[in-house]
């Protein structure tokens, strides 16, 4: 799927407001922004209730930290598309992506 970063700037979740929620069932997740090459991955499950966050740095499931079990990395979006790729996930999950656009 693909996502519009409208901003001048990179948006970099370390000084950044960017939240990126999976909802739904998994196993050993892994979220990536194929424009930037960067790869999250969650060496656990969801259920299909579940959610996790990625918001700011912090690495959440349904509101508790799971840094731990992930490879604690962060995903950036560039300016214009970024192509990702969801593997790991059931077929039925959803994908929320919030930020704010930034102009230099």
């Amino acid at each position: 799927f693909l996502v519009w970063n409208d901003s001048d700037l990179i948006l970099n979740p370390r000084s950044m407001e960017l939240s990126i929620k999976f909802i739904g069932a998994s196993n050993n997740l892994k979220i990536e922004n194929r424009t930037t090459g960067e790869v999250f991955e969650h060496k656990g499950s969801t259920a299909a209730g579940d959610t996790l966050e990625l918001k700011g740095i912090r690495h959440l499931k349904n509101g508790l930290s799971i840094f731990k079990s992930t490879n604690k990395k962060l995903i950036t979006l560039a300016k214009g598309w970024n192509n990702f790729k969801i593997t790991g996930a059931t077929s039925d999950f959803r994908i929320l992506i919030d930020c704010r656009f930034y102009y230099y």
